[in-house]
């Protein structure tokens, strides 16, 4: 399930790249890649909300289905509405990462140390090494393939995610202990 830390690490590693050989400067791709990052801590925020409201799973699959979408529509767009999708796509791909770790942590109670370090740490750093095999198909077939590939992972991951054990809301909970 920890697919978008792959594609998280994978899009901080090869758009940059990305951007440079579509003959953007250093600065306008930093400013890219910080819109997205930005937008993904906001959307972290808001992620939580959303979980408390609606639920983890839902979220989850619901955020990482959406941002697959949303980064093919930042591909194709150009200009303003290019970087609005890039911030919407990024939004949603972040905003479940902290939920995925409430999550872990609910499948392993006894250990949750353990479970925020495999979801967050171990996956992360598998992540990284991932990127290397990425890397090397933006050699061989071209950036524009290796982005695409990390684009498809969290769609991938948010189908993967209906299999996911499904609880209660905290907002159902809370409802339930005020009875």
């Amino acid at each position: 399930m920890r697919l978008p830390c792959l594609a998280y690490t994978g899009l901080l590693t090869i758009l940059p790249l990305y951007f440079k050989y579509k003959n953007l400067s250093n600065i306008q791709a930093s400013h890219l890649v910080t819109i997205m990052l930005a937008a993904g801590a906001f959307g972290g925020i808001i992620g939580g909300f959303i979980s408390d409201y609606f639920g983890r799973k839902k979220l989850i699959i619901g955020s990482l289905i959406l941002s697959t979408p949303l980064f093919f529509t930042f591909l194709l767009t150009k200009g303003m509405i290019s970087t609005i999708f890039l911030a919407l796509a990024g939004s949603a791909l972040l905003s479940s990462f902290s939920v995925t770790v409430v999550a872990a942590q609910e499948a392993i109670p006894e250990n949750k140390a353990l479970a925020a370090g495999l979801t967050m740490g171990f996956a992360n750093g598998l992540g990284g090494l991932v990127v290397i095999v990425i890397g090397r198909i933006g050699d061989v077939f071209g950036l524009t393939s290796a982005v695409s590939i990390l684009f498809i992972l969290p769609i991938i991951a948010g189908f993967t995610g209906i299999f996911m054990k499904n609880r209660p809301s905290a907002r159902l909970q809370r409802q339930a202990q005020r009875i």
